[in-house]
């Protein structure tokens, strides 16, 4: 292992995550946090394959450059390859190889010229010559988490004197700015009106994939419920862009949506109190300073739920009524 000088001179630092997800790329903010923190001189590169992903990482000005490769990178060959040719035009200090399972991020994080390069060793991406490794078997199970575990079990608290590995891990945060927060509250008080400065106001998304997406018919009950409980509570129901929600009632449910990923975080912060299943939006609640529920019937919270000051995670099994009180209690405390 190279000694604390190599580490002082560290300038450049590439994180490999080729994935399309928006809920994987957001819990790359903690290790964005932790490489800043550690290695406050260098410069990061980020390599994903999520178009959302420049907007994600636009509020770290240590960020240099965020590589997209295209969606379906055999379909648009040239786009891919002018990202190949921009990732391997330069020579990092550091590489790392935050996913345990991934094999493709593993061989671009081998391709690139680098001076060091981390990762884990795991059944899937046994350890490598070329590597220094971290066993998963070791890490904290939240996915947000472990890649922070990498960066300080490989590399110790070299970068940052008196830094040590049992710091709190950093949360979510795609670090909104206070006008992008203001110009949500702004279009929040245009649908509300007065509501939206007096009154409590949730924030809901509907959409999940898979088993974990819950019925309409679930969520309607869900706010009748919490109208019982807390008749002056208004609903903001958060739908995906160019899809109408099916929960729109005048005076009670409204229905908002943008396609700006920074916009929705923003909106979902001036709102303040947000529920939705286990997804990338509800990842995305979570870098802000709402309260976020996220509903895991079919996921593990220990590995998934938000990792936010103040995020918590329901079981929707226990029913729409169970759930409503329980999220008023969790909401309200």
């Amino acid at each position: 292992m190279p000694d604390s000088t190599f580490f002082s001179a560290i300038k450049s630092v590439l994180i490999v995550r080729p994935n399309v997800r928006l809920g994987n790329n957001l819990l790359l903010t903690p290790l964005l946090a932790e490489l800043e923190k550690k290695f406050p001189r260098a410069r990061i590169d980020v390599l994903t394959s999520s178009q959302d992903a420049p907007a994600l990482f636009s509020g770290f000005l240590t960020v240099d450059r965020v590589l997209v490769f295209p969606r379906h990178g055999a379909s648009h060959l040239p786009a891919y390859l002018n990202v190949l040719r921009k990732l391997l035009s330069r020579h990092y200090d550091l590489v790392v190889d935050p996913c345990p399972k991934s094999r493709t991020s593993r061989l671009y994080a081998s391709l690139v010229r680098a001076k060091l390069r981390i990762g884990f060793g795991s059944d899937q991406k046994p350890a490598a010559a070329n590597f220094f490794t971290a066993a998963i078997s070791q890490a904290p199970q939240h996915m947000g988490k472990y890649p922070v575990y990498l960066v300080r079990s490989v590399l110790g608290a070299s970068g940052v004197q008196g830094q040590s590995e049992s710091q709190a891990f950093p949360n979510l945060d795609i670090r909104l700015s206070p006008a992008e927060i203001a110009a949500a509250r702004g279009i929040l008080y245009q649908l509300l009106g007065e509501h939206a400065l007096h009154k409590p106001v949730l924030g809901i998304f509907t959409e999940a994939t898979g088993l974990k997406k819950l019925s309409i018919t679930w969520w309607r009950e869900l706010i009748c419920e919490l109208a019982t409980i807390a008749p002056d509570l208004q609903v903001l129901a958060i739908a995906p862009p160019g899809q109408l929600t099916e929960l729109a009632e005048p005076g009670r449910v409204h229905s908002w949506q943008s396609a700006d990923v920074r916009q929705v975080a923003a909106m979902i912060e001036a709102v303040g109190h947000f529920v939705c299943a286990d997804s990338g939006v509800m990842h995305l609640a979570a870098s802000t300073r709402a309260k976020v529920v996220g509903l895991f019937g079919h996921t593990d919270p220990l590995t998934y739920s938000p990792l936010s000051a103040t995020g918590s995670a329901i079981n929707p099994a226990l029913g729409p009524k169970q759930v409503a009180r329980a999220l008023l209690s969790e909401l309200t405390s």
